[in-house]
């Protein structure tokens, strides 16, 4: 059994294809990408607990049959130097031999027994249950990519720990939050009413695959949402929640006050503040008009530091507590240099956007004060 392949394509589709599996896994499965081979392509596939992989590239094979890498072979395969590889697979001892123009390598498969038992069948979407929803490469990515930035690290708090892409009649918004910040990302859309939820790990891995492949088209069933990216495909499963988190009465549309700063500003006297901060990430911001003040400081040291810039403030005067840690994630997730903020008051949420708003296509972050303590 027989694969001729370049290398680099073969490097590349197990390196996507392996990027979501888990370092440390309970099953064999879970370190194995299977190898479908046909006579003038190859069918790579891997698995992990939410995802499912399946990408095809050209190679010439010398018939149909299948076989599984392990592990230490797709490591062995990223080594490999830039040249047409040839991998013949022995059935009785479980080795593949890589020949390449200056040398070999023999390593182990990952065949055992029972792993065509074992490994998972490709999802099945029932056609009744579809929706079926195309999503630009680039949205896809960058606003995958985003949202993974908001979820919370505690893998007990599934609501906190997830991605919420949520179609309306006449938009869609992906939604994400850890309790202390959050992101909306709306665009208008004519859309078939549905929600689902993936975990972050799943968002990330759909962000990196659709940095590489393109537009994707989305096919939504009841257990598990397919991308389809053409030549490949990811199958990710839902997270088990039964609501959406009521974010549009968290976010509000009026505000008392109203500015609009430079991010990198604002960046450079949040960092020299914080640095005498407490605990090096709650800093007071005092807005009045025209103007923001920023202060921290650390009773036991005593130490403090207070910062001035110049911001088209409009609105009465307010004390508002900071978490600095939250507000520059918030602040790195900006494209352009100009950003617009609203508050009401020092215990309601406060609302961050671009200043130039784009027409059906914008995101919203969230940041819950800190409550000060004279």
């Amino acid at each position: 059994m027989k694969i001729k392949i370049a290398s680099n394509t073969l490097r590349t589709a197990l390196q996507v294809a392996s990027k979501h599996q888990p370092s440390k896994y309970l099953l064999a499965i879970h370190a194995l990408a299977r190898l479908e081979a046909e006579s003038d392509r190859l069918t790579i596939t891997t698995v992990s607990p939410d995802i499912y992989y399946r990408t095809t590239v050209e190679a010439t094979c010398d018939g149909n049959f299948t076989v599984y890498a392990s592990a230490i072979m797709v490591q062995g395969i990223q080594l490999l130097p830039d040249s047409e590889v040839e991998l013949t697979f022995e059935d009785e001892s479980n080795l593949c031999t890589i020949s390449y123009p200056n040398g070999n390598l023999t390593l182990p498969t990952g065949s055992y027994p029972d792993v065509e038992r074992d490994f998972p069948v490709e999802p099945l979407l029932q056609e009744t249950d579809l929706i079926t929803y195309t999503w630009p490469a680039e949205r896809l990515a960058t606003v995958s990519a985003n949202a993974i930035r908001f979820v919370s690290s505690d893998k007990m708090r599934a609501q906190l720990n997830s991605v919420y892409f949520i179609f309306e009649k006449d938009y869609m918004d992906v939604f994400a939050s850890n309790g202390h910040s959050m992101l909306r990302h709306r665009f208008l859309d004519s859309c078939q009413p549905v929600w689902f939820a993936l975990s972050d790990e799943s968002t990330g891995y759909i962000a990196y695959v659709a940095k590489l492949e393109g537009e994707a088209t989305l096919r939504i069933g009841k257990t598990w949402v397919c991308f389809d990216f053409g030549s490949s495909r990811v199958y990710a499963k839902r997270s088990k929640l039964d609501r959406i988190p009521p974010y549009d009465r968290i976010l509000p549309e009026a505000f008392a006050g109203e500015a609009t700063f430079d991010r990198n500003e604002l960046s450079s006297c949040c960092r020299r503040a914080v640095a005498f901060s407490f605990d090096m990430s709650v800093i007071q911001f005092t807005f009045k008009k025209g103007q923001l003040v920023i202060e921290a400081e650390n009773d036991q040291t005593r130490n403090s530091s207070m910062e001035q810039m110049r911001c088209s403030y409009q609105g009465p005067s307010m004390k508002i507590g900071i978490n600095w840690n939250q507000l520059m994630v918030i602040l790195k997730t900006f494209t352009e240099d100009e950003v617009w903020m609203g508050m009401n008051s020092a215990q309601q949420v406060m609302i961050f956007r671009q200043a130039f708003r784009k027409e059906g296509d914008e995101t919203t972050f969230g940041l819950m004060p800190i409550l000060l303590v004279d």
